[in-house]
């Protein structure tokens, strides 16, 4: 009984590690039109933009980037909500925002925590 107990918890914990499947029914070209700076971008330039966008899940509490990370992503909100901390503050943002993309386009690092 306790090898069967056992192999039953284990069993959970193994199903409970995996990651959980992405909501991919939210299409990257429609992801990338609620951001306001593609919105009236064509529907060709749009489709190629969104090509270069990647998945990715983050779960409560990750860090998705550090303050000594080098620049080299944007990221765009799909789901969920993120919180980026500055010195300063913390900002709460959600489906439709992005954040990175001034230490990107200014080549610096980036200025959160």
């Amino acid at each position: 009984m306790h090898q069967a107990l056992t192999q039953g918890i284990e069993a959970r914990i193994s199903r409970e590690r995996k990651r959980p499947k992405l909501d991919l029914a939210l299409r990257r070209a429609e992801l990338a039109r609620q951001v306001p700076l593609f919105s009236q971008v064509d529907e060709a330039t749009l489709k190629r933009l969104s090509k270069g966008f990647v998945t990715r899940y983050a779960n409560a509490g990750e860090v998705i980037r550090r303050r000594k990370d080098s620049p080299h992503s944007v990221y765009f909100i799909a789901s969920g909500a993120v919180e980026v901390t500055t010195a300063k503050q913390t900002n709460r943002l959600g489906r439709g925002d992005m954040f990175g993309q001034i230490s990107l386009l200014a080549g610096r690092a980036y200025q959160a925590k």
